[in-house]
């Protein structure tokens, strides 16, 4: 696949910018096949700024719609279906990078229970409770937005939400009052 060379910053702030732009991007992505050129910009041989761009590319076209929440899904899976690139970026070391994905992962979980699957068979929901231990606020709180989003739609994920629900009480008193709201429930 020969894909033009573009900067991720630059379509970032192109997809951040417009509804118009969030389209043409989910559309290229299909019509190019450019899903795993995605999921390879997830890498952990990325660029950290990279990988901040290519999240919040994400996070804003499942936030946009949920049309677009398979193309979304899709980079995420990689070529086997492993979500080896979500655990990648849940896993590192960089603070901005973590909450970013949590914030994805809410914005995912936003219009649907299409990623319940994913979350049943994976360990994505036990790597967001540790999350809601974070000491960075930015984390705690988008960790907080994914949970409370997966709990929404239908009751299955219940049962393995239930051993995270000691960590959202004790969310009830954070500092960061969007925190406490993602946690009461309250959008």
């Amino acid at each position: 696949l020969r894909l033009p060379v573009v900067s991720p910053g630059l379509v970032c702030r192109l997809v951040l910018s417009d509804e118009m732009f969030v389209t043409q991007f989910a559309k290229y992505v299909i019509k190019e096949k450019a899903e795993l050129f995605f999921t390879s910009l997830l890498s952990t041989d990325s660029p950290v700024s990279i990988v901040c761009d290519v999240i919040a590319i994400l996070s804003h076209v499942a936030r946009s719609s949920s049309e677009y929440v398979s193309t979304v899904i899709s980079i995420l899976a990689g070529d086997r279906g492993s979500y080896e690139a979500l655990y990648a970026v849940l896993m590192c070391p960089d603070t901005a990078v973590v909450a970013g994905a949590c914030g994805m992962l809410g914005n995912i979980l936003k219009h649907s229970a299409v990623f319940y699957p994913v979350l049943q068979r994976t360990d994505t929901l036990s790597v967001l409770s540790g999350c809601l231990k974070f000491d960075d606020p930015n984390t705690r709180k988008a960790a907080s937005y994914a949970l409370g989003n997966a709990a929404y739609h239908s009751d299955s994920l219940y049962s393995l939400l239930a051993p995270v629900i000691p960590q959202l009480v004790e969310l009830l008193t954070d500092s960061v009052p969007r925190t406490r709201a993602n946690v009461a429930g309250k959008s």
